[in-house]
């Protein structure tokens, strides 16, 4: 990284964090990549409108994390946050917006068969321990 030519604050700093989150979230290291997320959203928001793609971006790599983590509701405020922001500035039909509508789509597939799973577990009980 950069760090020292360009500074702490320079916008590219905050693509070299957003980069090193979605590495150590492919690498497992959870706590890391949110590190790295958290530092290049802080510094994103600082530097770009809050509704600029590269802040959307940052907003879909700390969902992928969390979703990574099994936070899965977490997950889903950042997806959001991400698809509000491509809605607005690139079009339905982009890839980063299909991207993200595909995300929450197999959160709530995860949700509903949760559900589903749950309410057989219930019934399992119920029947079973009669």
């Amino acid at each position: 990284m950069n760090l020292d030519k360009l500074g702490p604050d320079h916008i590219h700093v905050a693509t070299s964090y957003n980069n090193l989150a979605s590495v150590y979230c492919s690498k497992k290291e959870y706590d890391k990549a949110m590190e790295f997320g958290k530092k290049a959203l802080d510094l994103r928001l600082k530097k770009l409108d809050s509704n600029h793609p590269d802040v959307g971006n940052t907003y879909y790599v700390l969902g992928n994390i969390n979703c990574e983590k099994g936070n899965k509701m977490e997950a889903k405020k950042f997806y959001e946050n991400a698809l509000s922001i491509y809605t607005q500035k690139l079009d339905k039909n982009h890839q980063k917006t299909q991207n993200v509508i595909l995300k929450l789509k197999k959160l709530l597939f995860w949700k509903q068969k949760t559900k589903f799973y749950f309410e057989l577990y219930i019934l399992f009980c119920f029947v079973y321990f009669d």
